[in-house]
C-alpha cells in the first residue's frame, strides 16, 4: 500500500490524505482510494530583531540595557511557545525575567531587556539561547567591555 500526500505541507489547515491500493500512481482510476479529511495545525515561525547585541564600553560597576524583539512570524492562527530562554556569559542577565513558557501569537513581537554590567575592566561575550516548539534554536551573541 503506498500513501500519497496531496498537501504540499503540514501546516495547511485543512489536510487530505489519500490511501491508494496499489503501488501506480499513474492510472488512480483504477485504484481503490480512501480520502481522509482532517484539521491540522497553524505552524509558528520565529525570527529575534537582531543576531548580535553589541553593548559597547560600560564602566565597570554601572549597567546597560538594550533590547531586542521575538516576532513570530508565523501563519495566522499560530502560536509560538518559547519554552527555554536562557543567558550564558556572567556579566549579562535579563532586565526583566520573563516567565517561562511564554506565548506569541502569529504576527506579534514581544520585546525583552537584557543587562550588561561589567564586575572588571576586559571585554565579555555571552550568549541567549531561545528554544521554542516547532523550530530549531535561535541564539543572540551578547557583546560588551567594561572600562
Amino acid at each position: 500500500m503506498r500513501v500519497k500526500q496531496v498537501a504540499k505541507h503540514f501546516a495547511l489547515t485543512l489536510g487530505i490524505i489519500w490511501i491508494f491500493s496499489s503501488t501506480n500512481l499513474t492510472s488512480l482510476s483504477t485504484d481503490t482510494a480512501l480520502g481522509m479529511v482532517g484539521v491540522g495545525y497553524r505552524v509558528p515561525h520565529i525570527l529575534v530583531s537582531t543576531t548580535i547585541i553589541d553593548f559597547g564600553k560600560v564602566k565597570v560597576g554601572q549597567a546597560l540595557d538594550l533590547g531586542f524583539t521575538i516576532y513570530n512570524a508565523g501563519e495566522t492562527g499560530s502560536t509560538l511557545v518559547v519554552r527555554k530562554l536562557v543567558i550564558s556569559g556572567g556579566n549579562f542577565h535579563f532586565s526583566d525575567s520573563p516567565g517561562i513558557p511564554f506565548m506569541v501569537p502569529a504576527g506579534v513581537a514581544d520585546s525583552l531587556r537584557v543587562r550588561f554590567r561589567p564586575t572588571s575592566k576586559g571585554k565579555f561575550s555571552g550568549t541567549i539561547t531561545i528554544s521554542a516548539e516547532v523550530q530549531k534554536e535561535v541564539e543572540i551573541e551578547l557583546r560588551g567591555e567594561g572600562v
